[in-house]
């Protein structure tokens, strides 16, 4: 029975707005009728499984297909070591997904395919691989702790011999994984990798890891800005590099049409290929400068004590790289994949076993059930008739499986994830306990269970004049130190932890209130959490606190925020 429309669970626990409904059993497995290539064993409609460091790999292609395709993962991981910082691939508590497909989709399945989508940013899972061809085949979404790619091979052999993740015919989460960095890494670094100038951009024609040459906006407009000024004898004109820095220039979206200008993200494109490819002798300073810019604000000083020049020498040494030695493409790893990975090569950690077999139920369950529910918390606003297809197919993934007894933590998790996003909270609250009170490791589980808690507390407050009671505050506050004690909390945690402290009947000791100020550490930029964190200490009476949070963070804030905080500061009057 399906959460959203209204259900109750074989234990005959209800969700909101109880309508019954005719009774529909659904095979978890059966996401799509045609009947696929034989699978392991010999067997058909066989999803198989096979796991690689940080990702999942469920698949209906056969054996052969599936190996191949996580080979290409888990070499991948080893060459995005060399195209990326390591320190920036942040560690993942719940590994990504891959989902793979080798059939035309049934009836079924095309109702999930979107009427009009973006070939270019966003190719749909119905399109097909065209035999010798790379052109894009998948699709890919987001939680906030864990990514899925989703792909029909359509009777394509994998070919490919290599090639990092986010390049190749495959969509992975290597983006995924540089936003999961703990301090943010600066939004001009990421915009390089995935803006349409950006790193991730492969060298055509070339089956090595050539990293594309340097372009402006287009190719079209990167020969006419270069003839321009070869005609001239000047240097190309860009934007002034200090917009790339500057705080709210390029605010978190997830929609590309909400993205920067063109030119913007051309210029951080740019300037993080410089950075990472140009100038050697400024490889170390620019280091340096991401570093810093991960937990300060930049400034023009700030930037010129990490290179030892301002905005304008940078503006002509940018403006020089893409006239002259941008222009040429980088070898990154080896020269041909074909022997990039020599068995006798010992600078390659060995390869991880690769065993391929029979998906379970619950995994099957698990990984389709949370990649739907996640398209479908995606597609709320810009398609809800599909975004209900998509929690209405999640839902019978998971409660059927549930019903039929399944009660792996991972699997509640999911399923917990998926009753908070259709607004069945009974449930969901019960789900989450038991996957969290397992210690089962989707920290989006222990936020989301804290955040029922704190709306449930909000809306029957246990103590007087409105306040919440030592267990309704400790509700909130015990599933977030739990996550904490094993990962990084993201802002949204830390937010609750202000909620929680803000309503509670007893005065929280400044030991108690430490949080915020490692939240603040993490998360430095947030303007939301540096004003909770200074209203908290105001509002318990630590006074002297306050003043000195609001003088040291008040820089970090936006504009809107900073004039809060000084308003805060003049009605704080700390004894002298």
């Amino acid at each position: 029975m399906v959460g959203a429309e209204g259900s109750v669970r074989a234990d005959g626990t209800p969700s909101q707005d109880v309508t019954v409904m005719e009774k529909v059993i659904v095979e978890a497995t059966a996401i799509n009728d045609h009947r696929g290539p034989l699978g392991l064993f010999g067997k058909r409609n066989t999803w198989l499984y096979v796991a690689v460091p940080d990702y999942e790999i469920l698949s209906r292609c056969d054996t052969d297909q599936t190996v191949a395709v996580a080979r290409h993962v888990a070499d991948s991981l080893v060459l995005d070591k060399e195209f990326v910082p390591e320190a920036y691939l942040a560690p993942l508590a719940t590994p990504m997904s891959f989902i793979m497909f080798d059939h035309q989709p049934s009836k079924a399945m095309e109702a999930l395919i979107p009427n009009s989508i973006d070939t270019v940013d966003s190719p749909s899972f119905g399109m097909y691989h065209e035999r010798f061809s790379m052109a894009a085949g998948g699709m890919d979404v987001c939680d906030s702790d864990t990514h899925c790619a989703v792909q029909n091979r359509s009777g394509m052999a994998w070919t490919f011999a290599g090639g990092g993740l986010g390049r190749g015919p495959i969509p992975t989460g290597l983006l995924f994984q540089i936003s999961q960095t703990v301090p943010a890494l600066p939004r001009w670094y990421q915009f390089g990798f995935v803006g349409p100038c950006g790193l991730l951009r492969m060298a055509s024609g070339s089956d090595s890891m050539i990293l594309a040459s340097a372009t402006w906006l287009s190719e079209a407009e990167t020969k006419k800005v270069l003839a321009e000024a070869k005609r001239t004898r000047t240097l190309p004109e860009l934007p002034s590099i200090g917009e790339l820095f500057r705080r709210g220039g390029a605010a978190e979206h997830n929609s590309p049409a909400d993205w920067p200008s063109p030119a913007w993200m051309a210029e951080a494109a740019l300037f993080l290929r410089w950075g990472l490819y140009g100038e050697k002798i400024h490889r170390r300073a620019f280091e340096v400068f991401v570093e810093r810019s991960r937990v300060e604000p930049v400034t023009e000083s700030m930037f010129h004590e990490c290179f030892g020049f301002g905005y304008a020498e940078m503006q002509s040494r940018l403006s020089r790289y893409l006239a002259e030695d941008g222009r040429d493409p980088e070898l990154v790893g080896y020269e041909t994949f074909a022997r990039w990975r020599p068995n006798y090569d010992p600078a390659f950690p060995p390869f991880p076993d690769l065993t391929c077999r029979e998906a379970t139920r619950a995994e099957v369950a698990r990984l389709l059930g949370d990649w739907e529910r996640m398209e479908g918390d995606a597609k709320r606003v810009s398609d809800p008739a599909l975004s209900r297809l998509y929690f209405k197919r999640a839902g019978k993934t998971l409660n059927q499986c549930y019903e039929d007894g399944e009660r792996d933590p991972r699997f509640l998790a999911v399923l917990g994830l998926y009753d908070v996003d259709v607004g069945a909270t009974s449930d969901a609250r019960n789900i989450l306990e038991a996957a969290t009170d397992a210690g089962v490791a989707r920290p989006a589980a222990y936020v989301a269970l804290a955040q029922l808690n704190l709306n449930e507390a909000e809306a029957h407050p246990a103590a007087k004049a409105g306040r919440f009671s030592a267990h309704q505050t400790a509700a909130v506050l015990k599933p977030l130190f739990a996550a904490r004690k094993r990962w990084r909390l993201d802002v949204t945690g830390y937010l609750l932890i202000a909620g929680a402290w803000s309503h509670c009947v007893d005065k929280p000791t400044l030991l108690n209130l430490a949080a915020l100020r490692e939240g603040m550490e993490l998360c430095p930029f947030d303007s939301t959490l540096i004003l909770s964190a200074a209203k908290e200490y105001a509002q318990w009476g630590y006074t002297s606190e306050a003043e000195a949070l609001i003088d040291q963070r008040s820089r970090f804030a936006d504009e809107a925020t900073a004039k809060q905080l000084l308003d805060l500061r003049m009605s704080v009057k700390a004894p002298r």
